[in-house]
């Protein structure tokens, strides 16, 4: 039996509640179809078709979270990579 700690192997960004994986992977879509976005306008978006308004939702904490969770993807991409040299 491989005595093996499943939690380890899930890289933080998926740890994460659903409506900021869903906010990062909204922005990193928008950013792939229109490579001219701003990071502003695809929250805006998001917001918009979520329904949120800006009494129940800040922008600029999205903002802020978004940088943190993309920097936990590409370390999270980078330790898979290594992994598998």
């Amino acid at each position: 039996m491989v005595d093996t700690n499943f939690k380890e192997c899930i890289p933080k960004l998926y740890k994460r509640n659903i409506e900021m994986i869903g906010l990062f992977f909204w922005i990193e879509g928008q950013k792939t179809i229109v490579s001219a976005i701003t990071i502003d306008q695809c929250i805006n978006g998001f917001m918009k078709y979520n329904g949120l308004t800006i009494d129940c939702y800040n922008p600029e904490s999205a903002k802020a979270m978004y940088f943190q969770m993309k920097k936990e993807f590409y370390e999270s991409q980078r330790t898979v990579t290594e992994d598998t040299k």
